[in-house]
């Protein structure tokens, strides 16, 4: 009786485990391929020990690249699907046919203190996109400009260096009265791995290769 108890609870404790990782990835798609992400990212990624200028960096969900000793520029792309039954089956997923492909490209200044580097974001763009064949023919629906605060360095470095390698920390500020911010909370923590996908110095560059959809019907 009792290897029958053991036998039954080494196949139920696996079954349970399976199911509980399917609820979660079926009721939190987003957190759920976030942690999928990251497991492969530690295992398989290369972990930054040193940030290099000109070398491109992976940061969650953006890559980075310092492109001089004062300048950085990152991209996030949110317009990466294969096709448009992809996207069609993200929606499904999230229950939100509005999604739609974007991309957010910042560029800024940095300044290093040792080991430690303060960003500071002073030009970032939204690009957004009807259909997957748009980012693939690189028609954009929309350019939104984002708005930064003319501000200095935040109080804390958002790369720092860890035993393991570099890590990026997302931080909580708000503007205080000294036209500077002030911390109030940590939103996350990221590792910093390298990679080798090429990005442009500038937004300019960037969106030198796209063009608005209205102007193609025109044409």
């Amino acid at each position: 009786m009792r290897k029958k108890k053991i036998i039954l609870s080494i196949v139920i404790l696996p079954l349970l485990a399976i199911g509980a990782i399917t609820a979660y990835g079926y009721f939190f798609p987003d957190a759920f391929y976030q942690l999928v992400y990251r497991s492969i990212q530690d295992i398989a990624g290369n972990r930054a020990q040193q940030l290099e200028t000109g070398q491109s960096y992976r940061i969650d969900d953006r890559v980075f690249r310092f492109v001089d000793d004062k300048r950085f520029f990152y991209l996030k792309d949110f317009a990466d699907y294969e096709n448009q039954e992809e996207l069609e089956d993200y929606r499904w997923e999230m229950e939100d046919e509005s999604i739609v492909p974007y991309l957010i490209i910042v560029e800024g200044d940095y300044s290093r203190k040792g080991d430690a580097i303060y960003i500071k974001e002073t030009r970032g763009v939204l690009l957004t996109f009807d259909r997957v064949q748009d980012v693939k023919d690189r028609f954009y629906t929309s350019l939104d400009e984002i708005d930064y605060v003319e501000t200095g360095y935040v109080t804390e470095p958002q790369l720092v260096k860890t035993e393991k390698g570099y890590q990026f920390n997302q931080n909580l500020y708000i503007p205080n009265s000294s036209n500077t911010f002030e911390k109030i909370g940590q939103l996350d923590s990221f590792p910093v791995y390298e990679t080798n996908e090429k990005l442009p110095d500038t937004v300019d560059q960037f969106l030198s290769d796209f063009q608005a959809k209205d102007r193609k019907s025109t044409r």
